[in-house]
């Protein structure tokens, strides 16, 4: 499994709790914006630490609908194959959630 630096992850975190405040006060353009900078340090770290789940899956919880179970899908694919137990569960609840009972 790769190791994401904890000072790297706590960007997307942070990130992540912008738009969800921004969500909540339904503060649409702050809430866009805060997306686009996240998918901005996703990229970011993509490049820094190659293709993992992990990314993939945080991608996929911010994609349009189209795109979501198809990243999902994908994630799940990557968790498998990096060995990561923890993610799969996680990104198998989120194909549930969005009807996708099958998983990959």
């Amino acid at each position: 499994m790769k190791r994401i630096a904890k000072a790297d992850w706590d960007r997307v975190h942070e990130l992540a709790c912008e738009i969800a405040n921004a969500t909540n006060q339904d503060h649409d353009v702050l809430a866009n914006s805060k997306t686009q900078t996240l998918m901005c340090v996703l990229n970011e770290l993509e490049e820094k630490y190659g293709v993992c789940s992990r990314i993939t899956a945080t991608i996929a919880d911010y994609a349009e609908d189209d795109r979501q179970r198809s990243l999902y899908r994908e994630a799940l694919s990557q968790a498998k194959a990096e060995g990561d137990l923890e993610n799969e569960r996680l990104i198998l609840d989120s194909l549930a959630e969005i009807g996708d009972e099958k998983g990959a």
